[in-house]
C-alpha cells in the first residue's frame, strides 16, 4: 500500500506549521514527517513538536525524520515515544536513524563513532526499544553500546488497559535510497527486507538527501 506525507521543518514560524498539517488532515495526507536535528540552532525539539500537532489533529500519523539514535537513547526514546502514541490513541511512529552528521552528533555531545559502529548501535538500539515496549518487569541488557537495566514504567505497560499498550512502528533512516544498504536490507538490523513507507529530504543540515524505511514487526 502506498501511503503520502508532507514533511516539516520544525522552525519557530509555528502557526506555518500548523496550517499546512490541518490543510493535510483535511486533504487525505497519510503521514507528517518532522525533522529531528537537535543540533541545528534554527529547529525546534521534533518531539515537542510532534505533540503539539498530534493534539491538533485526529487521523494525521507522526513520525520524527529521522530521530538520531545517539542523542535518543532507548531507554529514553522508549518512554518518550511510548506516551506519545498512547496520547494520541496510536497515530506516532518511530523514524530512527544511526546519526548521519557524526560533526553534528558530537558537537552537542554524543558519542564519536564510525559508520560501521553507528549501524550496529542501531542494531542493539532497535532490540531494545522492541524489549522495553513489550517486556514487563524489568528490561536487562549488557550492550555494547546501551548498557541498561531499566523498570519498565506504566506507560511501557499500562497497567489494566491492554489496549493503550504502544505498537509503534519503527522506521530506519539511511543514507540514501539504496535497497543494498544495511539497513534497509535487514542485514545489520535482523528483519528481512523493508516494505513500506519511504520519505526523502533534500534539506537535511550538512547532508544530502536521506530516505527512511519500514522495518516489520
Amino acid at each position: 500500500m502506498v501511503e503520502f506525507g508532507v514533511q516539516v521543518t520544525p522552525t519557530e514560524q509555528v502557526g506555518l506549521h500548523r496550517e499546512l498539517v490541518a490543510a493535510a488532515e483535511e486533504g487525505g495526507v497519510d503521514l507528517v514527517a518532522v525533522q529531528d536535528h537537535p543540533y541545528a540552532p534554527t529547529q525546534l525539539d521534533a518531539m515537542t513538536v510532534i505533540g503539539d500537532l498530534l493534539a491538533r489533529t485526529e487521523r494525521l500519523r507522526f513520525f520524527p525524520d529521522v530521530a538520531p539514535l545517539p542523542l535518543r537513547p532507548p531507554g529514553l526514546l522508549a518512554q518518550s515515544t511510548a506516551a506519545l502514541d498512547v496520547l494520541s490513541g496510536g497515530r506516532f511512529e518511530l523514524g530512527l536513524g544511526a546519526g548521519g552528521i557524526p560533526r553534528g552528533i558530537t558537537g552537542i555531545g554524543g558519542p564519536d563513532r564510525t559508520p560501521a559502529e553507528a549501524l550496529e548501535a542501531l542494531e542493539e538500539g532497535i532490540g531494545l526499544l522492541r524489549r522495553l515496549w513489550t517486556e514487563p518487569g524489568r528490561v536487562v541488557a549488557d550492550g555494547k553500546y546501551y548498557p541498561l537495566n531499566l523498570r519498565t514504567g506504566p506507560v511501557l505497560r499500562p497497567a489494566g488497559d491492554r489496549a493503550a499498550v504502544p505498537d509503534v512502528r519503527v522506521l530506519a533512516g539511511a543514507a540514501q535510497p539504496d535497497p543494498d544498504h544495511p539497513v534497509r536490507d535487514g542485514r545489520r538490523t535482523g528483519h528481512q527486507g523493508a516494505p513500506g513507507v519511504v520519505t526523502t529530504s533534500d534539506d537535511a543540515p550538512d547532508q544530502g538527501g536521506d530516505s527512511t524505511v519500514t522495518l516489520p514487526g
